[in-house]
């Protein structure tokens, strides 16, 4: 029985893709200075202060990006980005700083 978890965990294992693992490893702390609303997609980009100027896995540093979201998180991670442009509140953002999971610019995971 043993022998048959252990297959089964290095068999599970070797077949789960690497994107499964990519996703928010890193924090940044800095002051919003640009938010971008698209009206055909469920997209936000915005900028922060001390935004890095690069990335390994994404084409662009420029921006941060909120995208596939769902409802309600995304209208709460939008609210608490307006309140804090707004404020001028310094916020903490969790993001991918690997890029593995990136369309294009830098994928935010979370907004505190």
């Amino acid at each position: 029985m043993a022998r048959v978890r252990l297959l089964l965990c290095i068999v599970l294992t070797t077949l789960s893709p690497s994107s499964a693992l990519a996703g928010y490893d890193a924090n940044i702390t800095g002051v919003v200075t640009e938010v971008l609303v698209y009206s055909d997609s469920n997209i936000v980009l915005f900028r922060l202060n001390n935004q890095p100027s690069s990335h390994p896995g994404c084409s662009s540093a420029q921006y941060f990006e909120l995208f596939n979201v769902p409802e309600p998180m995304f209208g709460r991670l939008y609210a608490r980005l307006l309140a804090a442009k707004v404020s001028g509140e310094a916020i903490n953002i969790g993001y991918d700083s690997v890029g593995s999971n990136c369309r294009h610019y830098i994928p935010a995971h979370r907004i505190g």
